[in-house]
C-alpha cells in the first residue's frame, strides 16, 4: 500500500519542481553564463545519477564567477 503511495506521488512531486523551475527562470538573467550552469545541471544529472551535491557545489561556483 505505501509502495502505491509513494509511485503516485512522484509524478506530483515532478509537476512541483518544474513548476518552480519555469516560475525562476522566468526572473533570471538570460545570459551565455546561465545558459551554460543550466547545461551543466542537466547533462551532470542525466550522467551522474545520485551526486547532485556536487552538481549544486560546481554550479554555485560557475554563477559566483559569472555573476561576480
Amino acid at each position: 500500500m505505501l509502495k502505491s503511495i509513494f509511485k503516485t506521488l512522484n509524478p506530483l512531486v515532478l509537476a512541483l519542481i518544474l513548476s518552480a523551475g519555469v516560475g525562476t527562470a522566468q526572473y533570471v538573467q538570460k545570459s551565455i553564463g546561465s545558459v551554460i550552469i543550466a547545461l551543466i545541471a542537466a547533462l551532470w544529472l542525466w550522467k551522474v545519477k545520485g551526486k547532485s551535491h556536487w552538481m549544486m557545489i560546481i554550479c554555485g561556483g560557475l554563477g559566483f564567477i559569472f555573476f561576480k
